[in-house]
């Protein structure tokens, strides 16, 4: 599968760091560094658009080096669908002191994933599994 991806600002083009690994690492571009602080969402335009074709969507996550310096996506994750076609953005924010999220850093990971087609159909909903109810 090949996905387009377009440079809209001045930034690194996303790489695999190794050939396993499972997503394109995705750049913080020169002009978007930002020093984010607790109870505030950042918004980081990652300076790319991607192509991503039908029958798949996109997985945008966090690396996990920017977790360890505090940061977080209040929505866990961000889904792109194949249909968007604008600059990719991460929400950011800290749970701890103040984080500088500096350009070139490496801050996020897009994940291309299958989509499957679902029919949804309305009516009960059969409870009879092990598990029931039961959290």
């Amino acid at each position: 599968m090949k996905i387009t991806v377009q440079k809209t600002m001045n930034v690194q083009d996303p790489v695999r760091a190794h050939s396993a690994d499972a997503g394109l690492d995705l750049y913080v571009p020169e002009g978007q560094a930002c020093l984010v602080r607790r109870g505030a969402v950042y918004t980081i335009d990652l300076g790319v658009r991607v192509a991503i074709p039908d029958g798949y969507y996109g997985q945008l996550t966090l690396r996990s080096s920017a977790g360890a310096k505090g940061l977080t996506i209040p929505n866990g994750v961000g889904i792109i669908d194949s249909g968007y076609r604008g600059n990719l953005k991460a929400l950011v924010t800290t749970l701890t002191e103040p984080v500088l999220v500096a350009a070139r850093d490496r801050i996020c990971q897009l994940i291309i994933l299958p989509c499957p087609t679902i029919d949804v159909q309305a009516g009960p909903v059969d409870d009879d599994t092990d598990r029931g109810q039961r959290g």
